[in-house]
């Protein structure tokens, strides 16, 4: 009987325990976690401080549009006054405007942690905002700004943990920026896919393949976007599939899948990027017979299975084709180019395209000479209520070339206005680049209104790049009489327009180089606001090639735009374009590369001595020592050693390009390290960081060390004064020199007609 039974239950057992490991292994599978420092998500300090009666701090949390949110905790790190009332004292969590937790403020526990669970069901597409809002209570009779109603949050020590799953309700191209949307859950890395056998690749390779990197990275907006290229040969081991695949119709489905992929399936979308001709073993005839010319079509591949194993999971693709080069480079403009919202279909035929014959910079830039709104720049009206200090930062993005005569000025035309009970202490103070430009007392106590409130400002306050405007109000009420007495302050209001106008005065485009912060800000020189010329990306090595590709994505979303000139070029030539950038080991590189610099990275190495990197050349933060003259290491070491871990970043002056132009060296020891260095450099900490001419670093935090170790140049188009100017602005020992040739000229001028003047005077006498 127990024999009966076992032979009866173990096939029944089997089955519904490989069901059970299947379910798990599938939620597991299709609920992706994702865990986040708050510190992510809030623009200031990492100690989000709530000073006062009452204070709050707001941060905004991005959902991709293809993921709905299945479950989320909040775990939180923080310390309050202990001089804070029990059980009034409150911190006050928000979700998208609801409260999601209460936490009390208990004196005798200081420091706290809590976690709170978010509702799935307040998560909303786009964004959310999460709110902490605090309220102190030390005293039934309390100043609102008494300095002991404080509370900290550790934002870098608190976290959120989110899971979610994908939901594609309908792939189309539509929802192509979707999967590259800058909130949680959307992808971060992208396999991009040649065919080797393709006649076309290396064209491919040069020109689409960068285009089609920047445009992916810029609808990723500011996270960085990694790429990953694989050129797939026609290797399916057929003969041993033939044996398991039975009918030519589940061969057929197999060639037309993502066999290239494996079986690792995740809802990542991949680029199939070649000609028609090279397509036709991947695609079935019906697609294929659609490709006329410039092509793009996106799909979900069919999943193969052998049994109840899957050999194959099922891709979301995107395919970027043509019948030659020219056209395949035409439809990767276009993916650069199109809105994805105006595209509902899941392919398109490109049937023509108008060519843009101004600097694509100029569109997300200011232009000298012009006035523009606040609205227009993307900045609203803005109020302010309540006690307390606020802040409004207006972002004006200038040519990175952009250069004025001293004389210049910026000119504000605001709109504002406050309204009444204004005490002692209310002030507006105007900021550029964090220094104060501006400060006007809000003393009216009926309030006052402002129109066009006119502030000229030295442009050189402004430089090449992204300046910020602040409006910082300090809101506070007037003194109550009597014992107790106080006012909330909720009534006071601070109103700016946006048709406040700034103007930007004419400038000629002059930029100092070699600058690292100018790149990673702008994209400079690639990006350019007098147009664009060949801006080539070399690999000394083949496995460097998704290296630069994430470098030409990152250079994108720098400068705002795509950057059409630039391509990549395997090798490195000894002629190189005007302005480029050199991914190689050290023994790709000959030392005449580095003839311009007083370091470089070949075979044997040229350090600048240790001593003067302190005492000269040492960057710390965006100024260099004010007591010590800026100048180039002169003297240096050579030395024969390895770069370990270390990968290094330089700039120097072309010294093989026809006109003016900057070289960037990207160097490591081999390919793996370069792959995982540059993969560092691209992200926030890293790319922040950025500046001088001499970038070296090991880890994802911080460089190992920031240099300028060579003499700067001006490179730019103006007129032959305004480049004399500058040159000399930028060397103001010589404007000494030069008057102090001046004042001796005049002298011995004056000097001279004295004493002819007292000769002919004796000779009258």
């Amino acid at each position: 009987m127990k024999s009966h039974l076992k032979t009866f239950f173990s096939p029944i057992c089997l089955r519904i325990a490989t069901c059970l490991i299947g379910i798990c292994c599938f939620n597991a599978f299709a609920q992706n976690t994702h865990e986040f420092r708050l510190s992510e998500f809030y623009g200031g300090n990492a100690i989000l401080r709530l000073q006062g009666g009452s204070a709050n701090g707001d941060m905004s949390i991005p959902l991709s549009p293809l993921v709905k949110v299945t479950s989320a905790k909040l775990h939180l790190e923080a310390i309050s006054s202990i001089a804070l009332m029990e059980r009034r004292s409150v911190l006050n969590v928000r979700f998208n405007n609801a409260t999601i937790g209460q936490i009390a403020f208990d004196p005798s526990r200081p420091e706290f942690t809590a976690d709170i669970d978010i509702p799935s069901s307040l998560w909303r597409s786009e964004y959310n905002s999460l709110t902490l809002v605090a309220s102190h209570f030390a005293d039934v009779c309390q100043a609102p700004g008494a300095p002991d109603l404080w509370s900290e949050v550790n934002l870098y020590e608190s976290s959120i943990t989110i899971n979610t799953e994908h939901v594609v309700d309908n792939l189309s191209l539509q929802a192509l920026s979707s999967f590259f949307h800058p909130g949680v859950g959307s992808q971060r890395s992208v396999k991009l896919v040649t065919i080797d056998n393709d006649t076309f690749e290396d064209d491919i390779k040069r020109h689409s393949l960068p285009v089609i990197a920047q445009g992916l990275a810029l609808r990723e907006q500011y996270q960085t976007l990694e790429f990953e290229h694989i050129s797939q040969a026609l290797k399916r081991n057929e003969v041993e599939l033939n044996e398991r695949l039975e009918t030519d119709e589940a061969i057929e489905r197999y060639r037309h899948s993502s066999w290239y992929l494996g079986r690792n399936s995740n809802y990542n979308l991949h680029v199939l990027v070649a000609t028609r001709d090279a397509l036709r073993e991947f695609l079935p005839e019906t697609i294929t017979n659609d490709i006329k010319g410039p092509f793009l079509k996106i799909q979900k591949t069919p999943s193969i299975r052998i049994g109840d194993r899957i050999i194959v999971a099922a891709q979301n693709r995107l395919i970027v084709s043509g019948l030659t080069a020219q056209e395949v480079a035409h439809a990767s403009t276009v993916l650069a180019y199109m809105d994805d919202s105006l595209n509902p279909d899941d392919q398109i035929n490109i049937l023509s395209e108008q060519t843009l014959t101004s600097s694509l910079q100029a569109n997300v830039t200011l232009q000298p000479g012009g006035a523009y709104s606040f609205r227009r720049m993307g900045n609203g009206d803005s109020t302010f209520f309540g006690a307390g200090t606020f802040s409004k930062k207006v972002e004006v993005r200038l040519p990175a070339d952009y250069y004025v005569a001293e004389s210049a000025n910026v000119k504000l035309a605001l709109n504002f206005g406050y309204g009444a009970g204004f005490g002692a202490g209310s002030i507006l103070n105007i900021l550029v680049n964090d220094e104060i430009i501006h400060g006007l007392a809000l003393e009216e106590i009926n309030g006052r209104s402002y129109r066009e409130y006119l502030l000229s400002i030295p442009a050189r306050y402004f430089s090449g790049g992204i300046n910020q405007i602040e409006f910082s109000v300090n809101q506070a009420t007037v003194p109550q009489i009597g014992e107790c007495a106080s006012a909330s302050g909720q009534y006071l209001r601070f109103y700016l327009s946006g048709d406040s106008t700034i103007s930007i005065p004419e400038s000629v485009f002059i930029a100092k180089q070699p600058d690292l912060k100018l790149l990673a800000q702008t994209g400079y020189p690639f990006a350019r606001f007098t147009g664009s010329e060949d801006t080539n990306i070399y690999i000394s090595q083949q496995d460097m090639l998704s290296s630069a590709l994430t470098i030409a994505g990152k250079v994108a979303q720098s400068a705002g735009n795509l950057v059409p000139s630039i391509q990549i070029v395997s090798g490195v030539p000894e002629v190189l374009s005007n302005n480029a950038l050199v991914l190689a080991q050290p023994d790709d590189l000959s030392e005449n590369l580095f003839s311009n610099v007083s370091t470089s990275i070949t075979k044997v190495k040229k350090w600048p001595y240790r001593l003067q990197n302190e005492l000269f050349n040492r960057v710390s933060g965006d100024s260099y020592n004010a007591y010590l003259r800026k100048q180039g290491a002169m003297e240096f070491t050579l030395e024969e050693s390895a770069l370990g871990e270390l990968a290094v970043l330089v700039g120097s002056k072309n010294p093989t390009a026809q006109e003016s132009g900057t070289l960037f060296f990207i160097v490591a020891d081999n390919t793996t390290v370069l792959s995982k260095r540059v993969s560092e450099l691209v992200h926030g900490p890293l790319w922040g960081q950025l500046s001088g001419d001499f970038f070296a670093w090991d880890n994802s935090e911080s460089p190992q060390i920031v240099m300028q170790v060579s003499p700067t140049y001006e490179v730019g188009q103006a007129d032959t004064i305004s480049e004399i100017k500058a040159w000399l602005s930028n060397n103001p020992w010589y404007w000494l020199v030069v008057v102090f040739l001046l004042v001796v000229l005049a002298s011995f001028i004056t000097y001279t007609l004295i004493k002819n003047r007292n000769e002919k005077l004796k000779e009258q006498w």
